[in-house]
């Protein structure tokens, strides 16, 4: 009985601290462990005191949903393995200029490439944005696209011939 009783005091506490603590990871685990706990200590307590079940249940679920919250959480990354902000927004510009890619209409694909741009402009992607101004007959905003791919890569050969072909 006392180790049931411990039991249900630790769980108690676990409850507690995940109420007051409603940002951390945890709290969910140890309030829906606590929850399924009480309602199965109550229907365990066969015979005996359906109140004391429902405690037990309580401490036993609520330290169970911790320790099942506590394992299911996403790891920490390394510190070496950190990720910059740079990093990121490059990542993200090169997933746009892939979605840019294979959109099916002119107008998502422009929304991509700018989007692109903006996290981290690439001649490549200001040359496409280019090539589909071109095709809506928009030279001045063509003609724009690939100076600035030229800005960035004065060597980037498909904006320089872009602009030779332009005129």
């Amino acid at each position: 009985m006392t180790r049931i009783a411990l039991v249900g005091f630790v769980g108690a506490l676990l409850l507690l601290q995940g109420c007051s603590a409603w940002s951390s990871e945890n709290t969910t685990g140890v309030l829906v462990g606590a929850g399924a706990g009480a309602g199965i200590g109550a229907l365990a307590a066969s015979g005996g005191s359906v109140a004391w079940g429902a405690v037990i249940g309580v401490g036993a679920g609520a330290v169970a949903g911790y320790f099942i919250a506590e394992w299911l959480k996403e790891p920490e990354p390394a510190p070496g393995n950190q990720i910059s902000a740079e990093e990121r927004a490059r990542s993200d510009a090169e997933a746009y200029f892939r979605q840019a890619q294979i959109a099916r209409h002119a107008a998502d694909s422009e929304y991509y490439l700018k989007r692109s741009i903006e996290l981290s402009p690439t001649p490549a992607a200001y040359n496409n944005l280019g090539l589909l101004y071109l095709q809506h007959g928009d030279k001045t905003r063509a003609r724009n696209q690939w100076l600035q791919a030229v800005e960035l890569d004065p060597a980037n050969r498909p904006a320089l011939e872009n602009l030779k072909r332009l005129g």
